[in-house]
């Protein structure tokens, strides 16, 4: 018989997967706005310095100047640790969600000669 029929759990399988795919799509738009943002923050980070560091004659006795400075480059820390906390919990749900795709695959793959093997029967 040459028409695949395929089974309720087969069916489910497959919608899981197809479900699984735009999650793992998802994942990986959201770790590409994260590295925009790294590079954002870094841009900032620079520009901070640059001002910092660059002498302005309206602003050469100015102790606030140093010390925004200073506080804006303490947030920008924390912004970039809070960043790379996030990317390492990303990255471990990447992680999990292949590893489970892959198990899903294996699944998919015994439950098709499962199924095939029952409709040739």
């Amino acid at each position: 018989m040459s028409i695949i029929a395929y089974t309720r759990q087969e069916l489910q399988v497959r919608q899981n997967l197809s479900r699984k795919l735009e999650y793992t799509q998802d994942l990986y738009n959201i770790r590409a706005h994260q590295l925009y943002y790294s590079s954002l923050i870094a841009d900032m980070r620079k520009s901070v310095q640059f001002i910092e560091k660059t002498k302005n004659p309206i602003m050469t006795a100015s102790p606030e100047l140093k010390r925004e400075c200073g506080n804006i480059l303490d947030v920008i820390r924390r912004l970039e640790q809070e960043r790379s906390m996030q990317a390492e919990r990303i990255q471990n749900i990447m992680h999990l969600v292949s590893l489970h795709h892959k198990n899903g695959i294996k699944n998919r793959s015994r439950l098709c000669g499962v199924s095939r093997r029952k409709v040739s029967e």
